[in-house]
């Protein structure tokens, strides 16, 4: 239980024992998350729709003084990793299931959902809650952008934590009423800026007149599924693969597209009769987070990117509908660097149960991975 002035916040870990139990718990929350897409309703019950084996819900409660139930401030999902299949020990995650297939859908902006005047009280009731089994050797945090939070609580509580920060793009976009697409020209480098016009004119001279068209309701799902084949051939030689290649992770959009269509956007962006991709968004009232692409790489060259120019055109599609961000998250891309006006960070925090057993345990396990990792790679060194 943790304190905030007279007020103390409880933990709550719940296992729903059906999809429609979970989905209930989560639609009666009268908190509704505003700072993050993957955060919403709209994302987590479409996650959650999708999942073979839920994860738990975590509930927060104020206790203070006043009559009747206490009442619930915020929830986390919460999944769990087994470091190895053939020991008992585990590591927890916050809104993540812990199985690869699952968590391919890879939430960003990640956080306990509560207002941020609660943050720091359900931080340290989710800690105490997890880490008082000693199994328990860490609890993860993955892509969080607001860190601070985390870190003040494990300082104030000697909870030993690591971070690892990814950068992130976006392009603060300029206003609806301002000559769109001179501003987003000059908001670029000069070199950017001179390679955008060059791959432009060689599209339009090579193929045709260029031009977006954004997918209606009843058409949305159509250019996912067109974007899918473009991503296999991307992605699906990749360690991870394409997403497209994971029933979970098509079954979370076809559900995030159905059930919420104003959630999303979709565009596919052309050259006279030939295709240059397809693109796949989140959105907020203000922002337009860029998920995913299908880019015709057949006809890309060094003087023709077919990727670039349909951020371009969709940068100033989206600022003509007033939207203020275009949100490339996280990963450090070149084009997403040169495409970008500003940069900031996301972090995955890491952290680690304060019991004696546990951070025995816990130093133990990385010790034998150090190990087997060494004799591995002595093993495939070429004499």
């Amino acid at each position: 239980m943790t304190k905030m002035h007279s007020i103390s916040i409880i933990a709550k870990r719940i296992s729903p024992e059906s999809r429609e139990e979970a989905q209930q718990i989560i639609s009666s929350l009268t908190y509704k998350n505003d700072t993050s897409v993957f955060l919403t309703d709209d994302w987590q019950l479409s996650w959650l729709a999708s999942l073979p084996t839920l994860p738990d819900i975590v509930l927060f409660y104020t206790v203070g003084k006043h009559h009747g139930d206490p009442a619930p401030v915020g929830y986390t999902l919460l999944g769990t990793r087994a470091i190895k299949p053939y020991l008992p020990f585990q590591v927890s995650l916050v809104n993540q299931s812990g199985h690869t297939k699952s968590d391919q859908v890879w939430v960003e902006f990640n956080d306990i959902i509560c207002p941020d005047t609660m943050k720091h009280g359900c931080i340290k009731a989710l800690i105490a809650l997890v880490f008082k089994r000693y199994r328990n050797l860490q609890l993860t945090v993955s892509m969080c952008h607001k860190t601070v939070p985390w870190e003040q609580v494990c300082q104030q509580n000697n909870i030993t934590y690591s971070t690892l920060v990814t950068q992130a793009y976006r392009h603060k976009l300029p206003g609806a009423k301002q000559d769109i697409e001179t501003q987003l020209y000059n908001a670029l480098s000069a070199n950017s800026r001179q390679q955008m016009r060059r791959t432009q004119r060689a599209i339009t001279s090579t193929f045709g007149h260029i031009t977006l068209t954004e997918a209606k309701h009843s058409e949305q799902r159509d250019y996912f599924s067109a974007l899918s084949p473009l991503h296999i051939l991307k992605w699906g030689g990749t360690d991870e693969g394409s997403g497209f290649q994971n029933p979970y992770f098509v079954a979370h959009h076809t559900h995030l597209i159905s059930q919420f269509p104003d959630r999303v956007a979709l565009i596919k962006v052309t050259a006279g009769s030939t295709l240059l991709g397809y693109a796949y968004y989140l959105k907020d009232e203000r922002n337009i987070y860029f998920y995913c692409a299908g880019v015709n790489e057949e006809i890309a060259t060094n003087k023709v990117k077919p990727g670039h120019v349909l951020h371009f055109l969709a940068m100033a599609h989206f600022a003509a509908q007033g939207y203020e961000a275009y949100d490339f998250m996280a990963g450090d891309f070149r084009y997403k660097k040169s495409l970008s006006n500003e940069g900031y960070t996301m972090a995955t925090l890491t952290l680690v149960n304060p019991s004696w057993l546990s951070r025995l345990i816990d130093k133990s396990w990385s010790g034998i991975k150090k190990a087997l990792h060494a004799v591995t790679r002595k093993a495939t060194t070429p004499p």
